[in-house]
Parts: structure tokens; C-alpha cells; sequence
């Protein structure tokens, strides 16, 4: 398969096309959002795109194939954060804090990832069980942040890796799926800063460095 030129290659007509493919997805990601996946239509999507229903399909296949381009779409803005491992847990929360920022910057998205919650749950879901694999993954990318820090002294040696891990993701998603339920009152930056700083002051070392 041939690598997608660069932008300034490709045509007039390409470049239509790629804009067209992103104002339905994220026409996508508000009517999902806001819907869920069975309540969401195709010619709600394609309404709100300014396209007709064969033009979202001719870019995504079908409705299924849309949910699951918005739910990678959405992983992907998190993990661009984290395109690289950290160098020390407080990299890892300094970059939580960061992905709870972008997200709060788009509210469709954030709406987006709290209906995902349930989504997850729903049998016949085309997403159900990914928050699993996406769990592992996680867990496996991140868990040794903490035993290397643990070694160098910056986390206290008590400090489980895995359920430090367990707790800023537990943290990050409950403040989130609150936010959901009350936008107006919760200041979602606010509160989920102050919870990840909270964590990592609990389990930061209070040893003396070595001289």
C-alpha cells in the first residue's frame, strides 16, 4: 500500500474530501454523544455534516464503522499525550492533567468519552469489551513509570504500581462521568487537577535524597 502524500502534494479535490471526512465525524462525535449509539441516526449525522446520507457512507461504510472511527479518534487524542512513555510518574500525571485540559476543550468529545462508559457495558455494542483491551494496554505501558520511580527514589517503595495506575485512571473517568451528570456546577479541570496532584503527593517518597 502507498503512504498518503503530504498535504501540499495532494490535490484540490483530496483536500475537499479529508475536510468533508472530518465534519462527519465530528458531526458524529456530538450526535453520539449526545445520543448513544442505537438512538443516533445516519441522517441526523448527515444533516448536521451538510451532506446527504450516502455521502457519510461512502466516507465511513456504515453507522457502526462511524461509532468505531469516533471512538479511535477519541483514543488517539489521548494517547498523543503519551506518545511516549514518561520518565518519572510525575511526567505521568503532569501528562493526565494535560489530557483532562485538551478534553475540556472540547466538550463534544469529553460527552463523547462519558457516554462511551455505557456503551462499553452493552451487549451487541460495537465497542462493547475495548475498554478492556485499552485497560491492559495501560496498565502494561504505564505500570513500569511507577516501579522505575519507585527505584530512583521519586514514589515511596509502599506504593503498589499497578493500583497507583488503577487509581489515577479511577480518578480521571469518575470526575469525568460527574462532569457528565452536572456540566454547570463541576469545573472538570479544576477538580480532576486537584485529585491527580492529591494523588501524587500521597504517594511521592519523603526519603532524603542521597548526597
Amino acid at each position: 500500500m502507498s503512504e498518503m502524500p503530504p498535504a501540499h502534494e495532494r490535490d484540490g479535490r483530496f483536500a475537499r474530501g479529508d475536510a468533508r471526512k472530518e465534519r462527519i465525524l465530528r458531526a458524529a462525535i456530538r450526535q453520539f454523544g449526545r445520543k448513544g449509539y442505537d438512538c443516533a441516526r445516519v441522517a441526523d449525522i448527515a444533516r448536521e455534516a451538510g451532506v446527504t446520507d450516502a455521502g457519510v457512507l461512502h466516507h465511513f461504510g456504515s453507522k457502526r464503522d462511524l461509532f468505531l472511527a469516533a471512538t479511535t479518534y477519541r483514543e488517539e487524542v489521548v494517547w498523543s499525550v503519551l506518545a511516549s512513555r514518561p520518565v518519572s510518574v510525575r511526567a505521568l500525571f503532569d501528562g493526565a492533567i494535560e489530557i483532562v485540559r485538551r478534553s475540556a476543550d472540547d466538550p463534544d468529545l469529553l460527552a463523547f468519552r462519558a457516554m462511551l462508559v455505557g456503551a462499553y457495558r452493552a451487549e451487541g455494542n460495537p465497542v462493547a469489551g475495548r475498554d478492556g483491551t485499552t485497560l491492559s494496554a495501560a496498565l502494561e505501558w504505564l505500570t513500569p513509570v511507577v516501579r522505575e520511580s519507585i527505584d530512583d527514589g521519586e514514589i515511596d517503595e509502599s506504593v503498589d504500581p499497578e493500583q497507583l495506575i488503577l487509581e489515577l485512571l479511577a480518578l480521571t473517568e469518575g470526575i469525568r462521568n460527574h462532569w457528565a451528570a452536572l456540566p454547570d456546577r463541576i469545573d472538570y479541570v479544576h477538580v480532576a487537577t486537584q485529585a491527580i496532584n492529591s494523588l501524587y503527593e500521597r504517594a511521592r517518597s519523603r526519603r532524603e535524597p542521597s548526597s
